[in-house]
């Protein structure tokens, strides 16, 4: 499977599925060594998960230590260097390159080298995405929850967010058996909901939910909304008591005051364990996009 991992629906459903088993294989330990690949991180913005967990999936694999490139060269007296320049660069010195853009990520594939594989670890735009985000958040709800078929999921929080982009348009392929979207109107404009998905159910609080099986608290950016707002859709002790017996909480992270800090403690918050299981998933992308 050679080709660039841009979007989450560049996947097939049967992909997705197979990345998952392999995911699932690889949380044991990496049975065989893919082929050796050297691969290099454009990070034109800050990342603790992503990046990090991206290292530690290659050197898992096999694969040397991905070389970092966290901006642009530019020095006291030059200019920061172009974005055509630097990727040509590093794209033939590399032949995977994993990039957080600070841009749209299809301004980044024309200037690849060919051969050079891109995978998409956050951009920024109307129409940014987090693909692997959402591989990670739909294999962490079926591995400590049950089948996504399975499962009543809310997803709330800013749904204009890349990671909510990506893990949306997963979900209106992989359906689960019931989704609500929990957002505030302040939070709407230029949200653009996948055509499957448009009759979900979309309210501003978890007053009416019950029995939650997944409740993935996808966050809201700094100063977007007022306090008032930001309280009411926080995940506290009243959420919690709306999950079902096998409810779980999840978050792409970092957590901030998506979830009040006074239920930090509860077992059902799954957002560390979540974190865990993106080591198997990356490695798996890692490996199936570059055999």
């Amino acid at each position: 499977m050679k080709q660039h991992l841009l979007s989450i629906d560049d996947l097939a459903i049967d992909a997705v599925d197979a990345l998952f088993v392999r995911a699932q294989e690889l949380s044991g330990g990496p049975g065989f060594r893919a082929p050796v690949r050297h691969a290099a991180l454009l990070f034109f913005e800050t990342s603790l998960r992503t990046r990090t967990g991206f290292v530690s999936a290659a050197h898992r694999l096999g694969w040397p230590t991905p070389i970092e490139v966290l901006e642009r060269r530019a020095s006291a007296s030059s200019m920061p260097e172009s974005l055509r320049d630097t990727v040509g660069v590093v794209s033939a010195y590399f032949d995977t390159l994993i990039v957080r853009h600070d841009g749209a990520i299809a301004d980044v594939v024309p200037l690849v080298r060919q051969g050079t594989v891109v995978i998409n670890a956050g951009d920024r735009g109307p129409s940014s995405e987090h693909p692997t985000q959402a591989l990670i958040d739909v294999f962490a709800m079926s591995q400590l929850v049950g089948e996504i078929q399975d499962l009543s999921i809310v997803v709330a929080g800013d749904l204009r967010m890349r990671a909510a982009r990506s893990l949306l348009n997963l979900l209106a392929r992989r359906p689960p058996r019931g989704l609500v979207l929990v957002t505030d109107p302040a939070l709407t404009e230029g949200l653009e909901l996948p055509v499957a998905l448009r009759e979900a159910p979309m309210v501003d609080s978890y007053d009416d939910l019950e029995r939650i099986d997944a409740l993935h608290a996808i966050g809201i950016p700094n100063g977007s909304v007022e306090e008032n707002v930001r309280s009411r859709l926080r995940v506290d002790a009243r959420v919690l008591a709306r999950l079902s017996a096998r409810g779980k909480v999840f978050s792409p992270m970092p957590v901030i005051d998506e979830v009040d800090r006074d239920i930090r403690g509860d077992p059902r918050l799954a957002f560390l364990e979540q974190s865990a299981l993106a080591l198997p998933v990356r490695m798996a992308v890692l490996e199936s996009f570059t055999l």
